[in-house]
């Protein structure tokens, strides 16, 4: 496991005003056998990079996920809970 990551950080507001908020337990693999390829509706490409390639494009929630996963970490990512009950 590489971590669970969510909060404030992980949201993102689209052009529609739609908001999304993700929480993910993130894992660490290698791929066995065959060839990744997109699946021409929600991922047009596919690659894999080395830590100074990511494109620029990537949606700013990803980037502390590959900091984590570049960085090669021995323990997983727990970020601290920022969710409050009301009152």
């Amino acid at each position: 496991m590489l971590g669970v990551y969510a909060g404030p950080e992980f949201q993102t507001i689209y052009s529609n005003g739609d908001v999304v908020s993700f929480a993910m337990a993130v894992f660490e693999a290698r791929p066995l056998a065959g060839t990744p390829r997109p699946d021409g509706d929600e991922t047009l490409e596919v690659g894999y990079f080395a830590p100074g390639e990511v494109p620029d494009n990537v949606q700013p929630w990803v980037r502390p996920v590959l900091a984590d996963a570049f960085a090669d970490r021995t323990r997983p990512h727990f970020a601290p809970p920022t969710w409050r009950p009301p009152g």
